[in-house]
């Protein structure tokens, strides 16, 4: 839009899934605008109706000027393909999820872009769910993924009766990333990228040696609704997140969370 006017300047559609959604801010970074983008077929996919899944989360930069389409980088580097099929003879896809809830973090020094990533709709979960991904800022081309909790596959059941996408498939924790990474420089001059996830855990990676974990805080119980979502702060020395500790939690069967308990080797933060 003409800030002045409001006069449209350019529209364009950042992914045509009809279940498609953008939910974090863009990033608007040396004239180009980097645009998240994540889907609601794991609201959905549990109808044995339903061709599930076919949606796999993206970032698009765009020339922020014209509006023309730079790049396309999807999550998922596996194409979809045919999968299994439903009890009423639908056909499912796969690999799908993976979304980018929140804003796209800028690297200046690596010429990086990084992304915090949803859980997987189809098992097995892709190696990109619940990850922090780097983007070359110029290609979009993935240069490394660190994921913090595997074989997260997750649907959204309404009964418990209801099995994931009428199949037997494991039911992952739904442990997102819902918050952008915070990329801050310490006094003693090394980096840290910074990452909140539902698992109530944060996290923080080192973006200099491909995200590997410098160490690890739990601050909550962790949920389907719960943990750390939607953001985060940090000064130069200091991280700061909130958490919600969901009265959700107690619907999963305790028996199943020691499978899906965050790391805690070498935890110093």
């Amino acid at each position: 839009m003409n800030a002045e006017t409001g006069t449209l300047l350019w529209k364009q559609q950042a992914d045509p899934h009809p279940l498609a959604r953008i939910t974090g801010a863009p990033t608007l970074h040396r004239g180009r605008l980097y645009v998240p983008v994540t889907a609601l077929e794991e609201g959905v996919a549990s109808n044995p109706k339903y061709e599930c899944c076919t949606s796999q989360g993206a970032v698009v930069a765009y020339d922020a000027n014209t509006g023309a389409q730079i790049w396309r980088a999807s999550t998922i580097s596996a194409p979809l393909a045919r999968t299994t099929k439903t009890s009423v003879g639908t056909q499912l896809w796969g690999p799908a999820g993976a979304g980018v809830w929140s804003a796209p973090t800028i690297d200046e020094r690596t010429n990086s872009l990084y992304v915090a990533t949803g859980d997987a709709f189809t098992a097995p979960a892709a190696a990109t769910s619940d990850a922090i991904i780097a983007f070359d800022l110029d290609t979009g081309r993935m240069r490394w993924v660190k994921q913090l909790t595997p074989d997260d596959a997750y649907i959204y059941r309404m009964r418990r009766s209801e099995t994931i996408r009428d199949v037997s498939s494991p039911m992952g924790p739904d442990f997102d990333f819902g918050a952008s990474p915070i990329l801050r420089t310490l006094p003693n001059g090394r980096r840290v990228l910074t990452a909140g996830q539902k698992s109530g855990v944060a996290w923080g990676l080192d973006p200099d040696k491909e995200g590997a974990v410098l160490w690890e805080h739990r601050v909550g119980k962790g949920s389907v609704t719960g943990g750390i979502e939607w953001g985060g702060a940090a000064d130069e020395q200091v991280v700061y997140y909130t958490n919600n500790d969901s009265r959700f939690v107690g619907r999963r069967r305790r028996a199943d969370w020691p499978r899906f308990a965050s790391r805690r080797e070498n935890a110093s933060g």
